[in-house]
């Protein structure tokens, strides 16, 4: 099997691959592995930093599966799923703490974002029945916690605008999450970094069972098989 990325699909691609007994062959433009997801150590600030924004939910059954294939869930830790916001244009912070439960929200003791009251968060009923064309904004566009809640919610989760991120998808993810409770929204970071909990283990785990990966190698021709 060729595979083209050695990013994090790429990776995972290729380890369920050997599970099946398969030859695979991984091709990645860039000089290193893991896409987006890796780590790099910075001389500037002296510490070793993580590229890009990784935000694992404990209801991702197939991260923690996927931990488990490379040997690395001893490397995780558990936060609480309380959040904290900052909007530079108002210079104002808010928290919100999905650990607690949703009848501390509705009797309104819970923090609010500011500005807001408790029916601007009827929006996230839009999301139970949801066609499979909508975009998000056009669902929730108009609502007083769009730019506060539902943008930076649909960037983090989809990497994509909410004029072009499916509606549907981010229902699926909510009736995964939040709508089922703060157990499946406990957050799962590496203990040091995700070189050392995904990235570095996968390689090895590839490596050892016969896998190979070629670095410095760009696609340049499109095939038809």
């Amino acid at each position: 099997m060729y595979i083209i990325g050695a990013g994090l699909s790429g990776l995972s691609g290729a380890i369920n691959a050997l599970k099946k007994k398969m030859n695979v062959e991984i091709y990645e433009s860039a000089k290193f592995s893991g896409g987006r997801c890796r780590s790099f150590f910075d001389k500037k600030v002296n510490i070793e930093i993580d590229n890009g924004n990784h935000l694992v939910f404990s209801a991702n059954e197939n991260f923690m599966d996927f931990c488990k294939t490379i040997g690395t869930t001893n490397t995780l830790k558990e936060i609480p799923a309380d959040f904290n916001f900052y909007d530079f244009k108002s210079n104002q912070k808010w928290n919100l703490d999905l650990s607690s439960n949703y009848l501390n929200l509705l009797l309104n003791k819970q923090k609010l974002i500011p500005r807001t009251k408790i029916t601007d968060y009827f929006s996230l009923f839009k999301f139970f029945f949801v066609n499979d064309n909508v975009k998000v904004k056009e669902l929730v566009g108009e609502s007083k916690i769009f730019k506060t809640f539902w943008e930076p919610l649909t960037v983090g989760v989809m990497n994509t605008s909410p004029d072009k991120a499916s509606a549907k998808v981010l229902s699926n993810v909510l009736k995964k999450t939040i709508f089922k409770g703060a157990n499946y929204c406990k957050i799962f970071q590496p203990k040091s970094n995700w070189n050392k909990t995904l990235i570095e283990p996968s390689i090895r785990k590839i490596q050892s069972n016969g896998g190979q990966i070629f670095h410095g190698n760009l696609l340049k021709k499109n095939y038809n098989f």
